[in-house]
């Protein structure tokens, strides 16, 4: 009995501690632009991965992002701010923002800021930010289309130039065929 009762009490000191000593949860928020090219009156993804890479769950958790003034961009997809119930532990969650830069002023993205709860009540919030964002230039709308149009004029001009590389040796290799060709062929002897 007393045997039972000390194991008893043993696990459950065992389990208070796994409860009360185990890693708190650790949120990385990572801010990117998906787009691979970046130009004014452009649609532009920017992306925020969620991971909770500890081992408790995460709850109540805001995303705000307040780094895209109206001035400078438009909005044409989704919001700058996300909240998600509960994240498990080692689970990931993804937000998507598109946006339309209206000027070619540099994209400078600051830190967004999240909250979360260790918490389903959420009675107390940790606070923290995401990666900054590299600074993308933004291509003007000429530079845009130079860089994703076929350029015909560029390319007439590349061939017209490349092929007198060409043409020239080919003409004088062929002129001195001709020539050599001329002496070392058999004289007919007329009778």
């Amino acid at each position: 009995m007393i045997f039972t009762m000390r194991l008893s009490v043993l696990c459950l000191l065992a389990s208070f501690s796994v409860v009360f000593c185990a890693d708190p949860p650790t949120i990385l928020v990572h801010k990117r632009v998906s787009s691979k090219i970046v130009a004014e009156d452009v649609p532009v993804v920017i992306t925020y991965n969620i991971l909770n890479v500890g081992t408790r769950p995460v709850y109540n958790f805001l995303l705000e992002d307040d780094s895209w003034p109206s001035d400078q961009f438009e909005i044409l997809n989704g919001t700058t701010w996300t909240k998600i119930t509960s994240i498990e532990a080692q689970g990931n969650e993804t937000h998507i923002l598109t946006v339309r830069p209206l000027s070619t002023a540099p994209i400078l993205g600051p830190r967004a800021k999240f909250h979360y709860s260790f918490e389903k009540t959420g009675s107390q919030y940790q606070t923290g930010y995401s990666t900054d964002l590299p600074a993308h230039n933004v291509l003007t709308k000429r530079q845009y289309k130079m860089s994703s149009s076929w350029n015909l004029t560029e390319w007439g001009v590349f061939f017209g130039v490349g092929s007198i590389f060409v043409v020239v040796p080919l003409l004088s290799w062929l002129k001195a065929q001709a020539q050599y060709h001329s002496l070392t062929a058999p004289v007919k002897k007329s009778s």
